[in-house]
């Protein structure tokens, strides 16, 4: 039994000396130049007797238009909520300016101190449930039922 041992690692390391004395061939420029010009002779070849129906049916294989109108449409479908969502909160915020700035004009409110501020209270708690009503994309999870960090978008 250790005389096959022994003859196993002999073998493997006559195979390892060969491999490693193997030195790289270099071939000189000439066989590199036939070697070219034999390959730019053949694609040339290829290339002119390639008939019009052949260059046609090659294109048709590369045509992509088809498909960039469809990814076009399942952009705008996918991004729908989001700019409903955007223009949603856009208007709020116009809407919400404008009443605050008739609200917080105080230079009529001299007397009722008291009144102003539960004005803009009633405001700030009108506006901010209008909000969270805007913001609500619960009626979208019946479509595409959204996951966020594991957590559905539920009520």
């Amino acid at each position: 039994m250790k005389k096959t041992s022994k003859t196993k690692t002999k073998q493997k390391s006559q195979i390892s000396r060969k491999v490693r004395s193997r030195k790289p061939k270099h071939y000189s420029v000439h066989a590199l130049v036939i070697a070219i010009a034999l390959l730019i002779t053949g694609e040339s070849a290829l290339m002119l007797n390639a008939t019009a129906a052949d260059w046609k049916g090659g294109l048709a294989i590369l045509d992509v238009s088809s498909g960039v109108s469809a990814m076009a449409s399942d952009v705008a479908f996918v991004s729908q909520p989001t700019v409903q969502t955007v223009s949603a909160v856009n208007e709020f915020y116009n809407q919400a300016a404008i009443s605050a700035a008739q609200l917080l004009d105080a230079s009529a409110q001299t007397e009722n101190t008291f009144a102003f501020v539960y004005g803009v209270n009633d405001f700030y708690k009108l506006s901010s449930q209008k909000l969270a009503g805007l913001l609500d994309v619960s009626n979208y999870t019946d479509s595409w039922g959204p996951q966020v960090a594991g957590a559905s978008i539920s009520r």
